[in-house]
């Protein structure tokens, strides 16, 4: 059988919101580990913790500092942060804001680099993130720039159906007043580009 080799970063997002949740549930199928290489750019300590509360067993993480020490089809986690931090569930914070913005940047760093193949972002809360680097209403818009792009297109997939959203973060209040023409027809050409 041939395995392929996919390495995945994914981000942590913000450390008090469902993303670790989510993220721990998708790797607990070990079956996913057939043609991935997972690297969660996090914390094993706060993984740990979450794995304790959500009764998760059977999920290991190997801890380390540089995706070039990951062990192919298993899990690992770039440890972004060693000290201990407390956790608040449903809570904002500044320092999960913090930690979300510094596993998106490491990940993005070593995407840019060619470390990892593919980046996926655990949510994060678009409040406590805000910062000199991150001025952006969501990952979409900071991605755009990071990859020195004029426009982008956010894309929701569920097997074969693809819906791209015209008007990225906006409240849905503006949203009659920014869909015009051009801005269709652009992200129609990036859908096509998929």
């Amino acid at each position: 059988m041939n395995k392929q080799n996919i390495i995945i970063g994914i981000t942590i997002g913000d450390i008090n919101g469902i993303g670790i949740e989510v993220i721990l549930k998708a790797l607990a199928d070990n079956r996913i580990l057939d043609n991935i290489t997972p690297i969660v750019y996090g914390s094993a300590k706060i993984i740990n913790y979450y794995k304790k509360g959500l009764n998760i067993s059977g999920l290991y993480f190997n801890p380390i500092s540089k995706v070039s020490s990951a062990i192919k089809h298993k899990c690992n986690v770039v440890n972004i942060i060693n000290s201990d931090i407390i956790i608040n569930q449903g809570t904002s914070s500044s320092i999960s804001g913090e930690l979300a913005f510094k596993s998106l940047k490491t990940a993005t760093n070593d995407l840019a680099s060619g470390h990892i193949d593919v980046l996926i972002t655990a949510p994060i809360n678009k409040k406590n993130i805000q910062s000199a680097d991150f001025n952006f209403p969501g990952h979409t818009e900071f991605l755009t720039k990071l990859s020195n792009e004029d426009t982008s297109l956010m894309l929701m997939c569920f097997d074969n159906l693809k819906i791209g959203v015209a008007t990225n973060h906006i409240s849905v209040s503006k949203i009659s007043n920014s869909i015009n023409e051009d801005l269709l027809l652009k992200k129609i050409k990036t859908i096509q580009i998929i």
